[in-house]
């Protein structure tokens, strides 16, 4: 598998959150572009109004697109074509649950949807 190219666009997965908007960051700076995968067209949009003010100088080479349930099939279709990698770093909670299952069957899911994705339209 070649290296990404340091002018690729890498997509990631749960950018709205905190690590996201690090990762974001550090990739930026380090001369990439990013495609946010979010649930919500808000979530995009606050997203490029951070970087906006962040890095001004790099916030074109911010995009989202929306998921709006990435543990669906072919959720991630439209959201792999033209990437040049992927970090996937999404969870489907957020909060306690009785049952262990409750997040990782959704999760499995999520993440083996994502590679098929990708090996269909990356």
């Amino acid at each position: 598998m070649p290296a990404i190219s340091a002018s690729g666009k890498i997509l990631i997965t749960g950018a709205n959150g905190f690590i996201g908007h690090w990762l974001i960051r550090l990739l930026l700076e380090g001369g990439y572009s990013v495609r946010a995968a979010v649930r919500s067209a808000d979530k995009g949009e606050a997203i490029l109004k951070t970087f906006s003010i962040k890095l001004p100088e790099r916030s074109k080479d911010v995009e989202y697109v929306v998921v709006p349930d990435f543990a669906t099939e072919n959720a991630y279709d439209d959201a792999v074509r033209g990437v040049g990698g992927i970090v996937h770093i999404a969870s489907t909670v957020s909060r306690p649950v009785p049952d262990p299952q409750m997040i990782i069957r959704p999760a499995v899911d999520a993440t083996v949807g994502l590679l098929r994705s990708a090996v269909a339209h990356g």
